[in-house]
């Protein structure tokens, strides 16, 4: 899913650029959104998930525009808040625009409420289990949003992202998700060419997502069962979607985008 709802409003957010998650980091080349600025030209960001993945986010956020400040940070624990903060005060170009003091920093599962409230653009970067709750958070309060895929981990997760993003779209609300290739200018080449017919009529197409493992984290002995499943998120599939969902979507994406069309039935095994 790829969401761009909404028409420009007072100003570009992020000029030519969009917080566009990728594999490793952010694509910042071609997207476009906008975001509606009360008494001041700075874009107020939060972060809630303070991963690799969010970490990625905001790197390219702060870098895509000079008027974007990190002002809050939500995870439920606060190892992973505190490493993620020193980290972006360490990277020269951004330090200026990481502006997050100890009371803005939010650790629990209830702290991306607080988060949400001090900003302009929410980053949603946690396991995709919470992304329906924090994604209607973000709507309810009015604030603008870049989401990770996948969207949720489950079938009425899903439902919950879809009828959020409707009321997003009554309310003028700016909405980007983690599928790169969309704003890539070769990914949109080769897409633009193929739709215009250059190799022919394309009557199949197979796509593959090749990765190695992913990290595991060693259980200690003070760990309770849930903090150990979400430290292992990718592990668990209530917590990540699987594979097809968080990783192959990307290709996936790429063959329904140059089919024009969604499959009308799917198999698994």
């Amino acid at each position: 899913m790829t969401t761009d709802y909404f028409s420009t409003s007072r100003r570009t957010f992020l000029k030519n650029s969009a917080v566009i998650a990728g594999a490793a980091l952010l694509d910042t080349h071609a997207a476009r959104a906008s975001v509606h600025l009360t008494g001041t030209d700075t874009l107020k960001i939060a972060l809630v998930g303070c991963g690799s993945r969010g970490a990625g986010a905001v790197v390219n956020a702060l870098r895509a525009d000079k008027h974007t400040q990190l002002v809050a940070m939500a995870d439920a624990f606060a190892d992973q808040l505190t490493s993620t903060h020193d980290t972006l005060l360490k990277i020269p170009d951004i330090q200026h625009a990481v502006n997050v003091p100890e009371s803005h920093m939010f650790v629990g599962f209830d702290g991306y409420k607080e988060a949400i409230a001090l900003a302009d653009v929410v980053i949603l970067a946690t396991p995709p289990a919470f992304r329906p709750l924090h994604f209607d958070a973000v709507v309810a309060a009015g604030k603008h949003t870049f989401m990770e895929k996948p969207l949720a981990s489950d079938a009425p997760g899903i439902r919950q992202v879809l009828a959020a993003g409707e009321v997003a779209r009554r309310k003028n609300l700016k909405v980007s998700v983690g599928l790169q290739n969309r704003y890539d200018p070769g990914f949109i080449e080769f897409t633009e060419r193929l739709r215009d017919g250059q190799i022919g009529e394309i009557i199949s197409a197979t796509d593959y997502y090749l990765i190695g493992p992913v990290r595991h984290v060693d259980r200690t002995p003070d760990q309770t069962e849930m903090e150990y499943q979400m430290r292992n998120w990718r592990y668990f599939n209530w917590l990540w979607a699987g594979s097809p969902a968080a990783l192959q979507i990307h290709n996936t994406d790429v063959v329904n985008w140059v089919k024009g069309s969604y499959p009308i039935r799917a198999q698994g095994m």
